[in-house]
């Protein structure tokens, strides 16, 4: 995640590089769920994220949307069905939260370009969200 943030504050990364990172984090976060806390503490140690810049701002929404997209995944056996449950109790309802604060909060921002990249995370992430699979 540290890694992650640091590399979201630099300009040069090109965005399928960015892209696979929070993927790949969102991998991670899903295959230690169940083991670690601190797999299942992911949205307090992304408001880091959300209290610095605009793009850092923009990779959590990102980061957020791959991970609502990884536990979404058809659960096959047992343990991911605990897995999906678990996330649907404990983050689901934040990371949506997140999502429409940034859209209400984008109305307030200066910088229309930002308010753009912002408002179309945010909106993937809503949407993401509600097409949660809530019943499996």
């Amino acid at each position: 995640l540290s890694f992650l943030f640091a590399q979201s504050a630099s300009a040069t990364v090109p965005a399928y590089v960015s892209r696979a990172m929070t993927r790949l984090l969102s991998r991670i976060t899903k295959l230690g769920w169940l083991e670690n806390q601190a797999h299942r503490g992911v949205m307090t140690q992304m408001e880091r994220f959300f209290d610095a810049s605009a793009r850092h701002y923009a990779t959590g929404l990102l980061l957020l949307h791959d991970l609502v997209e990884e536990m979404d995944l058809p659960a096959t056996n047992r343990r991911g069905v605990i897995l999906r449950r678990q996330f649907l109790l404990q983050t689901l309802n934040k990371a949506f939260a997140r999502a429409i604060d940034t859209l209400m909060r984008i109305s307030s921002m200066a910088d229309p370009e930002q308010a753009a990249i912002l408002g179309d995370a945010a909106l993937q992430l809503a949407i993401r969200c509600l097409s949660f699979d809530f019943v499996s």
